[in-house]
């Protein structure tokens, strides 16, 4: 029987391949028949998990045809992904590690970055939402490829907000955050 690695995996080819619509077939195929595949490891059957929506979201928003909000919202009903999605209100801080975002995060030695895609997500709902601004930090991280740390910079750049790193006391650059240079435009509104 197909368990959610087989699902994901699927899914994640027709990904890779451009195919927005083949990566949603299987996922709603997922969502339709997964539960009815019920094993001794699985007692409730096969459901998404993170790796299955970065996957079908990812597709989406390479396609650019609006589906991905939806599956954003989706995986925050579905338990997978944080209601506040890294959100912290307190501090202004948007934190895109796995731990801040996935409330099941894959285990790691270390926290991960969120993907890309899944950022460009989260970064374009909250901003619409009037959550984050120009006064809000991203926690990107310093290690792995940058395309994190690259998507929420051009994420950035759209809404008119000059992506620089923060300073600490000393003067020494946080290369792990954004924030946006204080005296550029605000073209969000």
């Amino acid at each position: 029987m197909p368990d959610v690695i087989t699902y994901s995996a699927v899914i994640s080819a027709h990904e890779k391949a451009g195919d927005a619509r083949g990566a949603s077939y299987w996922f709603k195929h997922l969502l339709a028949n997964g539960p009815l595949f019920i094993t001794s490891n699985q007692p409730d059957g096969v459901v998404p998990d993170v790796i299955t929506y970065n996957a079908v979201i990812s597709a989406h928003e390479k396609a650019g045809d609006g589906q991905a909000s939806a599956l954003l919202d989706s995986a925050i009903e579905r338990g997978v992904l944080w209601f506040s999605l890294g959100f912290d209100p307190e501090h202004n801080l948007l934190d895109l590690h796995e731990p801040a975002v996935v409330i099941h995060p894959p285990t790691a030695d270390r926290p991960r970055g969120i993907s890309s895609d899944l950022a460009k997500v989260i970064f374009r709902r909250l901003a619409d939402l009037g959550t984050i601004n120009r006064q809000t930090t991203f926690v990107v991280g310093r290690h792995g490829t940058d395309r994190l740390k690259e998507a929420i910079a051009q994420c950035m750049r759209v809404r008119g907000w000059t992506p620089v790193h923060p300073r600490d006391a000393d003067g020494t650059e946080n290369e792990g955050c954004w924030v946006a240079k204080p005296d550029a435009p605000d073209r969000s509104s």
